[in-house]
């Protein structure tokens, strides 16, 4: 919302607790996922029948020989949630967003954690499309290969949009050596953001 923690006033902190009380009483957090293996070349991830072309995901993988393809969804509830934060006004709606953007965060943490665990391998920092040049146009493919549609109900516009709109779908490159779990902020492209530490 723009503000650092400890930043907001007691009214806008209010708002804040209301909204998060209601997504964890109305969200319906599920994520699901699928373990291929992976060839990664210079300026491509090969998965299955999919080529994912990204030199920053290439990058991103090298040394793995398996990866996740994670979808994850908060579920319609929650977008009930956000379009009824508009009608209590822009800091209700500010704060819906937010909420929403942390909790599918969260929830994509807990589901790599079980990756982790369930393979027995490190689960490198997720990368999703939209970040560098892995492109929107990829969601389908990624959709379709954790049967996301079916088993999360997840489904895509026609403008690449998620729908349910808190949800996300990411790689997950997998390895028997141990990774950082990352400063997300330095891994980022924006070097322009006020959060960037």
């Amino acid at each position: 919302m723009g503000q650092f923690k400890g930043e907001a006033e007691p009214n806008i902190m209010a708002v804040i607790d209301r909204v998060i009380e209601e997504f964890i009483n109305g969200a319906n957090p599920k994520y699901v996922w699928r373990i291929y293996p992976i060839k990664v070349t210079e300026q491509s991830v090969y998965i299955e029948e999919s080529v994912f072309s990204s030199r920053r995901l290439a990058a991103h993988l090298l040394g793995c020989e398996k990866a996740a393809v994670l979808a994850a969804t908060l579920g319609t509830s929650a977008d009930s949630i956000i379009r009824r934060s508009w009608t209590y006004g822009a800091v209700n709606a500010s704060a819906a967003q937010a909420v929403g953007a942390a909790m599918i965060e969260a929830v994509c943490d807990e589901a790599c954690i079980k990756i982790e665990r369930e393979t027995g391998l490190f689960a490198k920092p997720r990368f999703s499309p939209g970040y560098g040049d892995f492109d929107l146009m990829h969601q389908r493919e990624m959709l379709d290969l954790c049967d996301a549609v079916k088993r999360a109900g997840i489904t895509l516009s026609d403008s690449l949009m998620m729908i349910p709109t808190k949800s996300v779908t990411a790689i997950v490159g997998l390895t028997r050596e141990k990774v950082c779990s990352f400063d997300r902020c330095m891994s980022c492209d924006n070097k322009e953001c006020e959060f960037r530490q």
